[in-house]
């Protein structure tokens, strides 16, 4: 699993040939987030790399992308369904559920909420590379159809691949986050996506939109089916900040869910590492059919808009209560000097911050240090 690639193709390929050289040889590689470049300018290391290469890729690579290059994919007959662009290459396709090699079923969802650019209709049909409620109700057709042909009727999917975050996968985390951080991943998470996360049950939900890391506790959904929420940051290159680590990259071992003799063999842990209930339970449990989920979800949406305003607004006033605060002129009051005797300092600390402290109070003309040594008999 690889999150954002940015168009890094050359890099992506190089990584894998040599994690493939240690570790052996992958059965294959899934991209989630932005894969092509952010314009058409960044293409032709595609072409070269993968398109017209002879060799194709080192491993059979499955994408879904969120860029404004994947509108033409998303929109065409021929590739909404998905499309092979070079040997080795694979567009998932604008949305649905896939029985891949050895049962494996991966739900897809190509890419940007219809929430991010209106409150019209949800059943409107928006082109380039948003998707819409139509999509979602693919998804869930999709699956209900694996489903029903299935002979043990076995509820869930393997893995969901996305762009976007789940609106509320980790409230905690989300709130502890900085306004401006918190203001980023709003932007870049998707309510209605989060109404069909718990109808389709996935084990494993990668997301990959903007460079930021997390493996969110494990939960379970009604069917007592453990998932796992990761969003992977963006693999090197002139898109990710040069002081990021966030990791970009995770290799999973996965028996597919038709395989899985019992529920309770993909188990986690103890029960401390498990949460008992999906994190949209609360908002969603009485909600049965899709357009009343990505309704409610919709109107939580609303609700954590308007309270980043306020948030917004709160810091906004703070700012300026600062800027009206009087400035004080050094020459109004009486200067003298002082000679000042720390004792008790901690000597594990550097004596600079002792002396960034006492700045507060006036002008430091010169600093004597001496460390006496304590003696106990």
């Amino acid at each position: 699993m690889v999150g954002n690639v940015n168009g890094e193709v050359k890099k992506l390929y190089s990584l894998i040939d040599s994690i493939q050289s240690k570790k052996g040889k992958f059965d294959a590689l899934f991209c989630v987030g932005r894969f092509f470049p952010p314009d058409s300018k960044g293409l032709e290391e595609l072409y070269s790399e993968v398109l017209r290469s002879k060799e194709g890729t080192p491993i059979a690579t499955h994408f879904i992308d969120s860029t404004g290059l994947v509108g033409p994919l998303m929109n065409a007959k021929r590739s909404a369904e998905g499309l092979e662009l070079g040997r080795g290459l694979h567009f998932m396709g604008r949305s649905g559920v896939k029985l891949m090699k050895g049962g494996l079923r991966v739900a897809y969802l190509s890419g940007i909420d219809f929430d991010a650019i209106s409150t019209k209709s949800h059943e409107a049909q928006y082109f380039g590379n948003y998707f819409s409620s139509k999509d979602l109700d693919r998804i869930k057709s999709d699956y209900d159809l694996i489903v029903k042909n299935d002979p043990s009727h076995r509820e869930g999917v393997d893995i969901l691949l996305t762009s976007q975050w789940p609106l509320g996968i980790d409230a905690e985390f989300l709130n502890a986050l900085p306004l401006s951080e918190l203001k980023q991943l709003f932007n870049n998470s998707s309510s209605s996506l989060s109404a069909i996360v718990d109808l389709i049950k996935p084990r494993y939900i990668y997301s990959s939109q903007v460079d930021v890391h997390l493996k969110r506790v494990p939960f379970l959904f009604s069917n007592g089916l453990p998932s796992r929420f990761v969003a992977l940051g963006s693999l090197p290159g002139p898109l990710k900040p040069t002081d990021s680590k966030q990791v970009y990259i995770q290799a999973i071992e996965i028996e597919p869910l038709s395989r899985v003799a019992k529920l309770e063999d993909l188990a986690v842990g103890t029960e401390q590492d498990c949460q008992k209930e999906s994190p949209f339970h609360a908002l969603l449990k009485d909600k049965l059919d899709l357009p009343s989920r990505i309704e409610a979800m919709s109107q939580y949406r609303i609700k954590l808009g308007q309270r980043i305003i306020q948030m917004e607004d709160e810091e906004s006033r703070r700012r300026e209560e600062h800027k009206r605060k009087p400035v004080i002129d050094d020459s109004q009051y009486l200067k003298e000097e002082r000679i000042v005797y720390v004792s008790g300092y901690d000597r594990h600390l550097a004596f600079v911050d002792l002396e960034n402290y006492l700045r507060k109070y006036g002008q430091i003309v010169r600093v004597e240090s001496k460390i006496d040594n304590v003696h106990s008999d």
